[in-house]
């Protein structure tokens, strides 16, 4: 429970109740649905407040432990970000291969491979969220044809896009774009 802490926040990257008042009683905090993580937000004081764990070593070993831990997710988080960079910046060349985002990054292939692992991710499907990611800021730049946002993503045709674009947004691609337009 996070009772007392200031601006706290309980993100979820799952889908939640209708109504999340009850959770919300009981956590003390205001609960985020459908976020692009799992996570607990918290104001940095908090931190600070005296422990109430009786033994002074086991609570300092496990205060590395978390530092430590943090460490180790600012990094994961951090690689996936350079490597979902690097793939973007990749894409007009057609699908990037490890090989290639690794030299770029200065990193073995191997060591990239560990590295992902470690995020429980894949290059394969860091591909597939670039990819994602980039075809909805493309659509909605309306001057751009869907060969050309085709081309940009690095696939082989254009059909091969509107089949991707479907199965991550529920529409074709030129169906979306008319639907964004409407809504502005």
């Amino acid at each position: 429970m996070i009772a007392g802490a200031v601006n706290a926040k309980i993100h979820f990257n799952h889908c939640g109740p209708a109504d999340s008042t009850e959770i919300e009683a009981i956590i003390d905090a205001p609960v985020h649905y459908n976020s692009s993580a799992n996570c607990v937000v918290f104001d940095n004081h908090f931190l600070d407040l005296p422990s109430r764990f009786p033994h002074p070593a086991i609570h300092s070993s496990l205060v590395q432990a978390a530092r430590t831990e943090l460490a180790n997710l600012q990094m994961e988080d951090r690689i996936v970000k350079e490597v979902l960079e690097c793939i973007v910046r990749q894409l007009p060349e057609g699908v990037p291969k490890l090989e290639d985002v690794a030299a770029e990054l200065g990193l073995a292939s191997r060591t990239l491979q560990r590295r992902l692992n470690n995020t429980e991710t894949n290059f394969k499907g860091l591909v597939d969220d670039a990819r994602k990611q980039r075809s909805k800021a493309l659509i909605d730049d309306s001057k751009m044809g869907l060969l050309d946002i085709s081309a940009e993503l690095g696939f082989s045709d254009q059909s091969a896009f509107q089949k991707a674009f479907k199965r991550w947004f529920g529409l074709a691609p030129g169906r979306y774009r008319m639907s964004q337009q409407a809504l502005h």
